[in-house]
């Protein structure tokens, strides 16, 4: 396949990924390693270094097993954005579980259906969604639910299966999987959104997180810095693009990741300058909340680097409007739930990137146009037709549905 893309590519990207793709254990393992005293997350005015990032989800992973979870087997993470949002999604993956994120917003029903599709035995989550969870357990086959105390003075019910998170960090002597099957292993069952259809759990192995998160890194080299930049997280954790491009790029990375539990214009604005935000994954809609703002010049937006737009095209006026307050490139993309999700970005040096526009496919990904009707016709420039996507990031298939994984 001739990659008449790579023109497109910023000076020194290379077309391929050159990075060595590890488990999402060894990522994290690696980056602490080499960046100890970085800090990792920002949250409720504390930081927490990525040498105890690394120590506390070991503890976690340690403490998983101890409640007789095995490789492998599910664990439900319904949370907002939060410091143990994170560390629960990477103890899972550091102790081969999977990790299956789950929207707060969703209805009991909603959960119930999430929980058994998937399997889960473990299920993390807070106060504040507690009553949703205490009214679909019964319908579940849920062993546990830990319970982060947003309110310290929530008083848990009185029942056998419901623990205090603080139980998962007990001191231990920790654990981390052994021999971890990157190619084959799951780290995510990510939900599709159901647009076309009752939501499917994609199976996403280490190998699809991490090498989408190693070709990121390799895209953005040409402006990020190693261990220097700060992530907002304001896109929903549970959502694989949140996931990817606010908490796993940023580990393999060495960044510091910043959750906002509750997104409103004014709680992003004020993180950007108060803690000096570099890079920013959002939406259209979220840019347009902030512009909105009448007092959005009296916040100093000085610090941002890079701001990532996806799920949506962003319209020319937004963009210029947000060129006008920052001096931060602008990178649209694309991507889906099935493929970790990443495939396109626009280079984020280059001033000739077509507006509106997805981009070009990513380092390690190769992509083309096929008719619609049969699929095998390869189409060429300005030909309307199917994308179809090749690359590390792809899934393993659908959980539990063959059928769709073939069609």
């Amino acid at each position: 396949m001739e990659k008449i893309w790579l023109k497109e590519y910023d000076k020194g990207v290379s077309g391929e990924i050159v990075l060595e793709v590890p488990s999402l254990a060894k990522m994290l393992q690696d980056t602490a390693a080499e960046y100890p005293e970085k800090p990792a997350i920002k949250a409720d005015g504390k930081v927490t270094n990525y040498k105890d990032f690394n120590r506390i989800t070991e503890i976690i992973a340690g403490n998983l097993r101890l409640n007789g979870l095995e490789r492998q087997e599910k664990v439900c993470i319904f949370l907002p954005n939060l410091k143990e949002t994170i560390l629960s999604f990477f103890a899972v993956v550091r102790a081969a579980f999977v990790g299956v994120m789950t929207n707060p917003l969703y209805s009991e029903d909603e959960l119930v259906r999430q929980v058994e599709d998937s399997e889960s035995k473990i299920m993390i989550t807070c106060d504040a969604l507690l009553p949703k969870v205490v009214g679909a357990l019964p319908r579940t086959h849920l062993e546990k639910v830990f319970v982060v105390k947003l309110d310290p003075n929530t008083v848990l019910p009185d029942n056998p299966k419901i623990a205090d998170f603080n139980d998962l960090l007990k001191d231990n002597i920790g654990y981390t999987a052994k021999n971890i099957d990157i190619e084959n292993e799951l780290a995510l069952l990510q939900y599709t959104g159901g647009t076309t259809g009752i939501s499917k759990g994609c199976m996403l192995t280490h190998k699809n997180l991490a090498s989408n998160a190693a070709s990121l890194k390799q895209y953005f080299a040409p402006l990020l810095k190693i261990g220097e930049e700060s992530f907002l997280g304001v896109l929903p954790y549970f959502h694989v693009y949140g996931l990817q491009v606010s908490i796993v790029t940023p580990v393999f990375m060495a960044e510091e990741m910043v959750p906002i539990p509750r997104f409103t214009p004014k709680a992003m604005l004020m993180s950007i300058q108060n803690d000096k935000i570099t890079t920013i994954a959002s939406a259209p809609s979220i840019f347009s909340a902030c512009l909105n703002q009448k007092d959005i010049g009296s916040y100093d937006l000085s610090s941002l680097k890079l701001m990532i737009s996806g799920s949506a095209p962003l319209p020319k006026a937004l963009r210029e409007a947000f060129e006008a307050r920052t001096t931060a490139a602008i990178s649209e993309g694309y991507g889906l739930s099935e493929a970790s999700p990443v495939t396109h970005y626009t280079p984020v040096l280059s001033k000739n990137s077509k507006q509106c526009s997805i981009g070009t496919p990513i380092p390690g990904t190769e992509v083309k146009i096929v008719d619609v009707e049969y699929g095998v016709r390869e189409l060429g420039v300005n030909e309307d037709g199917e994308m179809c996507i090749r690359g590390p990031q792809v899934m393993k298939g659908y959980y539990k549905q063959p059928g769709q994984t073939e069609m």
